[in-house]
């Protein structure tokens, strides 16, 4: 087991590599920089190719635009009876960035270590499409997910709804809609660094961080809303649901430093406080989105390894 000062040798390592792609003010730089560097910053912590994935993508139709897909399948294990279990994903990238290049890896890691397919959807995002596009691509794709279920090889009831940081906020949001529109439900939520409160950092309500992150959230969040604030509202930020009932299991992950863990934390308490099974893991070494670091640093292996248990806890 790694030693403390290893743990901060490697988390300095791991901030400078960051910093070697994306400057540390990048909020004031415009959207399209972020977008580039975002990317950019993924790509200097490639997942080792693994010869047995296989992948294709898909689309389908929304509003006019095709939505991409894609799928990620272990061709050296057989298919479940009844079709894979499957975890649809939702990418990061603060509402405005992300794609397929940020979450090839986490999708390819997924895969092969819970024995299930993995399906990303490459939503439309701010300020292109401000909200409520992203949460109604995300949506349209898990029905068209389920309709085409035999197709993917998958089974269309065990259908979980994952991740990251905006993507945790549309794993969560996508069930609330599923009840509210009372549409069949999805087996999980798998919600990694989650930004489950858009509206007050997009109205600068908190501040119990740094200047820095309350700038770079409420760039983040401001572009995403644009002017819909008061549209669908619930579905931009989950927390500002008064009522929890009828989402299915879940599971949260995020980082004991990061601010936006206390959303976690919140959300994790309303479920359990309706009766609902969820599992929280609150990693203390963890930095919000280092998970992508998984194959370099030892707080990063050992953070996933964390949220790989916790996501076996609902699919069991």
């Amino acid at each position: 087991m790694a030693n403390m000062n290893q743990f901060k040798s490697s988390i300095d390592d791991y901030n400078y590599a960051c910093s070697l792609a994306q400057d540390e003010h990048f909020w004031d730089l415009g959207v399209e920089y972020f977008r580039k560097s975002f990317k950019d910053k993924f790509a200097r912590f490639p997942t080792p190719p693994n010869s047995n994935l296989i992948t294709r993508i898909h689309s389908f139709n929304r509003e006019g635009d095709d939505i991409k897909i894609k799928i990620y399948k272990d061709k050296s294990r057989q298919m479940r009876i009844g079709g894979d279990k499957c975890i649809v994903y939702g990418h990061g990238g603060g509402f405005i960035g992300g794609g397929f290049e940020v979450v090839d890896g986490i999708c390819q890691d997924f895969v092969f270590d819970l024995g299930i397919t993995v399906i990303a959807i490459d939503y439309r995002g701010a300020p292109e499409y401000p909200h409520p596009t992203a949460p109604l691509d995300i949506l349209a794709g898990v029905l068209h997910v389920r309709d085409y279920a035999q197709e993917y090889g998958i089974d269309p009831n065990v259908i979980f709804i994952g991740g990251e940081s905006s993507g945790g906020c549309f794993a969560v949001s996508i069930p609330l809609m599923l009840r509210d529109y009372k549409i069949p439900q999805v087996a999980g939520i798998i919600s990694i660094n989650p930004v489950l409160n858009t509206h007050r950092w997009a109205n600068r309500q908190f501040h119990e961080c740094s200047k820095e992150w309350q700038d770079e959230m409420y760039f983040f969040t401001n572009t995403y809303l644009a002017c819909n604030q008061q549209i669908l509202p619930e579905y931009a930020s989950p927390l500002m649901t008064s009522d929890v009932s009828g989402l299915p299991p879940a599971v949260f992950f995020a980082a004991k430093s990061d601010p936006l863990c206390e959303d976690a934390k919140e959300m994790h308490s309303r479920l359990i406080s309706a009766g609902i099974n969820s599992h929280i893991h609150i990693d203390e070494y963890a930095l919000h989105g280092s998970i992508r670091a998984r194959h370099y640093y030892i707080f990063a292996r050992n953070a996933y390894i964390a949220l790989l248990d916790a996501v076996k806890k609902i699919m069991e």
